[in-house]
């Protein structure tokens, strides 16, 4: 049996990635901002056509760079908005 995963399942699972890695190593939002703005530097442009093989392994790559974009943000760094799709406010 054939079993699709949404779009919708996988943003769910790359907000909460964020928010239990930020919590779990002690950062606030300031870290958690740091990390969305570190995600979307990183996974911008990443297209799934579809419920296919390929689209797993992007969900794949987007909760491992969650992990990563975590521990980075933890330490303060992020990308800025020199990197062209980033904004200062991640809520704006």
């Amino acid at each position: 049996m054939k079993q699709k995963f949404s779009l919708k399942s996988a943003q769910w699972l790359h907000e909460h990635t964020l928010w239990l890695a930020i919590g779990g190593m002690g950062g606030g939002y300031k870290q958690v901002a740091y990390s969305v703005k570190n995600m979307i530097a990183n996974l911008a442009g990443m297209v799934c056509d579809g419920a296919k093989p390929a689209c797993a392994l992007k969900v794949t790559s987007g909760v491992s760079t969650a992990v990563l974009s975590a521990m980075l943000a933890i330490q303060n760094r992020h990308a800025t908005n020199a990197e062209g799709l980033i904004e200062d406010d991640v809520d704006a």
